[in-house]
């Protein structure tokens, strides 16, 4: 008598069947996760930037500025830490940062596609740290940066809280401690 080893035609088509339904329910999961990935890497990588500017402004015992790139309340285009080693209050990038020479130590040009991120509450273009790390009200207000993606303003959806005390964190967008003088309720 002979033995027949493999799979019969049965056999085969429900462990197909199986593999199919696990990527229906599988595949649309893993994409969600990529994006809630996507919005959190990119609202960490602003935190972190904004305590390389308070920690520089600490270190170095002046004024430090991180800025949007645009000019502007939206900071999708990226940003920059620049120190105003001079004293002098203009914070111009100079080739290197030796001797009393303003510099940028820190940049960080564009988010990934379909991320937003604008300053929804005082339309702050700076931040600016004095010597003991504060913020410097007279210059920038306290404010939160709200992060989005093609999904819009929902509960994956990051605010990057700036306080007065150059504190930052990063929260949901939705979470009520997303406010910091005002009302956040969309990602413009």
């Amino acid at each position: 008598m002979k033995i027949f080893k493999g799979f019969t035609l049965i056999e085969l088509m429900i462990a197909i069947s199986i593999l199919a339904i696990i990527l229906v329910v599988g595949v649309p999961n893993y994409q969600t996760t990529i994006q809630n990935n996507r919005v959190t890497t990119n609202a960490n990588g602003l935190v972190s930037a904004i305590m390389i500017a308070r920690s520089e402004a600490i270190k170095r015992g002046v004024d430090v500025q991180i800025r949007s790139i645009s000019g502007n309340s939206n900071w999708s285009t990226g940003w920059s830490v620049v120190t105003d080693s001079d004293n002098n209050n203009v914070f111009s990038v100079t080739p290197d940062c030796i001797g009393n020479n303003d510099c940028e130590v820190h940049r960080r040009a564009g988010l990934d596609s379909g991320v937003t991120l604008n300053s929804v509450v005082n339309n702050v273009t700076l931040f600016q740290f004095d010597p003991r790390g504060r913020l410097r009200t007279a210059v920038s207000n306290p404010d939160t940066l709200v992060m989005c993606d093609n999904r819009g303003f929902v509960p994956q959806a990051r605010a990057i809280v700036v306080t007065n005390t150059g504190r930052s964190r990063v929260v949901s967008a939705t979470d009520p401690q997303a406010d910091v003088n005002g009302n956040v309720n969309a990602c413009t």
